[in-house]
């Protein structure tokens, strides 16, 4: 239990850290992140989280799309929260 809540808060960490550093684009980007991961996750029959992890490991991002990609998984699961 104690793993999860850690993963979690990294979770909320990477959606802080992305609307602080998209901005006023932070919603447009979550959204076009957000179409990727629903994809994979329903062409793969992943949950949400499991098709962001997934996305982030490909080495052709870079640890700020990484960061978005995580944060649009958490904005698919509790929106604007």
């Amino acid at each position: 239990m104690e793993k999860q809540i850690q993963i979690a808060a990294k979770l909320y960490e990477c959606r802080e850290a992305a609307r602080l550093l998209l901005g006023d684009s932070y919603s447009v980007r979550m959204a076009e992140y957000g179409q990727i991961v629903n994809c994979v996750a329903e062409g793969k029959s992943l949950g949400i989280l499991e098709a962001a992890t997934e996305i982030a490991k490909d080495p052709a991002l870079n640890g700020y799309e990484k960061i978005q990609v995580l944060a649009s998984a958490v904005e698919l699961i509790e929106p604007g929260a």
